[in-house]
């Protein structure tokens, strides 16, 4: 099986960006990779990350996945948005991913239809606390996020809150969501 991981939101940079979600990329790729060095040939995975600089580093550090660069700047999130709803579509299909694994909630509106997805889902602060989050990315989670969920073919929620949340305020079904 061939699968792609959208890492998109990795970053080693010394700020903000590398905080909650980054950082549970980076674990969720380290563990992948000592997986992979057990399990050799068993699955193919494909990492879309957000530069070249970040390729070289994965791949001095685990060198058993392949990895995609997007050639956009961490500090410009409507580019990154633009590539991961726009571009990152065509390189499934390039690519034949069979399953997309999205750790930061969101999946391609335009996902092909032969490829699985599997969303990560955080929290929804942003339907629980609305207040929380500035209203360009309040209307980002409520579009993005609330649809990716609809449309994911499992959810993994990482607490048992959040599965609930999800259950009571996205209206996602028990059966496609799994606490880990």
């Amino acid at each position: 099986m061939h699968i792609g991981i959208n890492a998109q939101l990795l970053s080693f940079s010394q700020n903000y960006r590398n905080g909650g979600i980054s950082r549970h990329i980076g674990a969720l790729l380290t563990a992948l990779a000592t997986w992979l060095e057990g399990h050799p040939h068993t699955h193919q995975f494909t990492v879309f990350v957000n530069g070249q600089n970040v390729v070289e580093r994965l791949t001095s550090q685990h060198p058993h996945m392949n990895y995609v660069a997007a050639p956009w700047p961490e500090s410009r999130p409507a580019a990154r948005i633009a590539w991961e709803q726009l571009t990152l579509p065509s390189l499934l299909r390039q690519r034949h991913i069979d399953v997309l694994h999205s750790p930061a909630n969101v999946l391609p509106e335009l996902l092909p239809r032969n490829c699985a997805g599997v969303v990560t889902l955080h929290d929804l602060a942003f339907l629980r606390f609305p207040q929380t989050l500035t209203r360009p990315k309040r209307l980002y989670h409520q579009t993005f996020t609330i649809r990716s969920l609809q449309r994911a073919t499992m959810v993994i929620a990482v607490s048992e809150s959040t599965k609930q949340d999800a259950i009571e305020l996205a209206g996602i079904d028990a059966q496609r969501l799994q606490t880990v």
